[in-house]
């Protein structure tokens, strides 16, 4: 019981720290932040604030060596609390898209390097060395996903070893002609669960619910993204909320009706 109080504690305290050193960076860090009794859970959720950041990360010097944002991220990302780093991967795909887009335009991008190489040594230590691999059947035998006619001989399918991220070598700089896969498994790594959701993802958007058996297993396929969601708050994974969140909003907008992807349609003509 003593152990758990003093990493709350800690926890805590550290979430508080991060809040009073972003109040001297943004204009104004809003209250219900400033005062939540989850620090840390704010900062990941509230909008008001995750707006002031993306605006902040995509000023003009915001890349350079010297920012107090990147500064903040980098330094909020090594707490090693799973629910600081978490506020840092939100930002993940916006660091990562404004560095990309200044490079052709040769501006300082200490910064954005700094934070983006935090996360890749991050997971590079970790994995000691090793790839990501899973085993899957042999798609030739049947399964609860498809069937096949087809008679086989062996009673067990074989399994195939698959590698879903390749080992990853320490790099303390970013290379130009390193760039493209650092940053390319920096916004795969939000999502290690790839073969998982991948199949959900099917289930969700891939399948006719016009068909009785079809409408079953999406059905099935939403109520297996919301144990998912609630078993990864539970154990604080960030890959896996922020992935399974996506999904969970594909899911809102199906029930919606509403499609974001088409373009509306208007009289007025933009040059």
């Amino acid at each position: 019981m003593s152990t758990q109080q003093v990493s709350w504690t800690d926890s805590f305290s550290q979430a508080q720290g991060a809040i009073q050193s972003l109040t001297t960076i943004l204009p104004a860090v809003p209250q219900p932040v400033t005062a939540s009794e989850n620090p840390a859970f704010a900062l990941l959720n509230d909008p008001e604030l995750a707006q002031q950041i993306s605006n902040h990360i995509c000023q003009p010097d915001s890349g350079a060596g010297n920012n107090q944002l990147c500064r903040w991220l980098y330094d909020t990302f090594h707490t090693s609390r799973i629910d600081l780093q978490l506020v840092v991967l939100r930002f993940l795909p916006v660091i990562a898209g404004v560095h990309l887009s200044r490079v052709p335009l040769r501006k300082p991008l200490a910064g954005f390097e700094a934070v983006l190489l935090a996360i890749y040594a991050h997971e590079t230590a970790s994995r000691k060395g090793q790839a990501v691999t899973i085993n899957i059947s042999d798609a030739s035998h049947p399964s609860v996903y498809h069937e096949n006619k087809h008679s086989h001989k062996t009673a067990s399918p074989e399994l195939h070893l698959v590698v879903v991220s390749p080992a990853l070598e320490p790099q303390g700089t970013i290379r130009s002609t390193k760039r493209a896969r650092i940053i390319g498994w920096l916004l795969s790594y939000i999502i290690m669960l790839q073969p998982m959701l991948r199949i959900l993802s099917h289930c969700l958007m891939g399948i006719s619910k016009n068909n009785k058996k079809h409408k079953e297993l999406h059905e099935a396929a939403c109520h297996a993204c919301r144990s998912l969601y609630a078993r990864a708050l539970h154990d604080i994974n960030p890959k896996a909320i922020l992935a399974i969140g996506s999904l969970l909003k594909l899911i809102k907008y199906q029930q919606t009706g509403v499609d974001h992807t088409e373009l509306p349609v208007t009289n007025v003509i933009h040059l």
